[in-house]
């Protein structure tokens, strides 16, 4: 979902530099990020060779103290026709604002929901080491076989995996993730020049990494014969109030299942979550959409007809004779031998 939002966010960036924006902060050394946005999948389009276009405007612009907040809406769209959509709003920002970073809940620490919750250790809870390769075979292979394992390496985010079924704050499920900084990530050097932070959008990502986890665990779709993910169609929202830099030790994520629900083949899974670096909540997001259905080849196989045999008389060449030549021609034949039918066949009152 990450890619989405990159190529959703990614040319704010260049629009808000190309109106001049920065220069209504008179700083020499500002820092840009995104605060929030709500953005909707509204059509499925195989983006494989495909060209994808951005067009984005800007809809507002404002100072709040020493910060700018500059609005923007996005569409994506392919041939002309739109897939992904939404609002966003970026600030531009002092350095300083960010060493003293206050989150979501106005500097307060907190603990991830289960620990608060003492729920620590819990009946029911499962831990996965997403390190050791003991315990990723004992998750994935729950998906042995099918198309649920979608993730190189590079894109899993998390080093634990703690899953509480039928748990959170919505009594559906919760899931907690945690990964110990890595001062040499390769996102620190891929994001802003000299400005290393992890990309909001990958913080989500370790949202999306534990619903699928969640999902494998649990046996969604289980009744299905070779399972994939996707993005559900319909909103999704998030909201940042801070970032994870290398100078940082911690990052915990969690999500709280809202509602697993089977429709038309598919089972749509709903969820909110968080994201705490060090013990402050710095993202929300609010209801991260994922379908598990059956995959692509496996649909194909079952509507693929079986090929029919064809009856022998036309896989014979047949030359038309005249009507005598045909009538002499049966002549002196032998009527077929008779066959019996197998034991226990059904026999009629029609057999001889």
């Amino acid at each position: 979902y990450s890619i989405l939002m990159e190529i959703g966010l990614q040319t704010s960036g260049i629009l808000t530099s190309w109106v001049k924006a920065p220069l209504t902060m008179d700083k020499d050394d500002i820092l840009f990020r995104n605060l929030d946005a709500t953005a909707e999948l509204v059509k499925y389009i195989d983006l494989r060779g495909k060209t994808i276009t951005n067009t984005s405007h800007v809809v507002g612009y404002s100072m709040l103290g020493n910060m700018g907040v500059h609005r923007f809406t996005f569409e994506l769209s392919v041939d002309g026709d739109v897939f992904y959509k939404g609002e966003t709003s970026f600030g531009w920002f002092v350095p300083e604002v960010f060493e003293k970073q206050v989150g979501l809940d106005n500097g307060k620490k907190v603990q991830p929901w289960h620990i608060s919750q003492r729920l620590a250790r819990a009946d029911g809870i499962v831990k996965y080491d997403m390190t050791s390769d003991t315990d990723r075979r004992r998750l994935f292979a729950k998906a042995e076989g099918e198309k649920l394992l979608r993730r190189s390496k590079q894109v899993e985010f998390l080093d634990t995996i703690t899953l509480l079924p039928m748990s959170g704050v919505y009594k559906k499920g919760y899931v907690h993730g945690q990964k110990i900084v890595d001062k040499n990530d390769w996102f620190f050097s891929c994001h802003f020049w000299c400005d290393p932070v992890m990309p909001g959008s990958l913080g989500v990502e370790s949202m999306y990494q534990m619903m699928e986890a969640f999902c494998i665990h649990s046996g969604v779709g289980g009744d299905m014969t070779q399972r994939c993910f996707e993005h559900d169609l319909g909103k999704v929202s998030w909201k940042y109030r801070g970032q994870l830099t290398p100078k940082n030790n911690k990052m915990d994520a969690e999500v709280h299942i809202k509602s697993v629900t089977h429709r038309a083949g598919q089972y749509v899974v709903i969820a909110d979550g968080f994201l705490l670096v060090d013990n402050l909540r710095v993202y929300s997001t609010k209801n991260m959409r994922l379908i598990v259905q059956e995959s692509e080849e496996q649909i194909a196989a079952v509507a693929k007809p079986v090929p029919r045999a064809r009856p022998l008389q036309q896989a014979r060449s047949t030359t038309l004779l005249p009507r005598k030549e045909q009538f002499s021609s049966q002549v002196g034949r032998r009527a077929p031998a008779r066959r019996d039918p197998p034991a226990g066949c059904l026999i009629t009152d029609r057999n001889p």
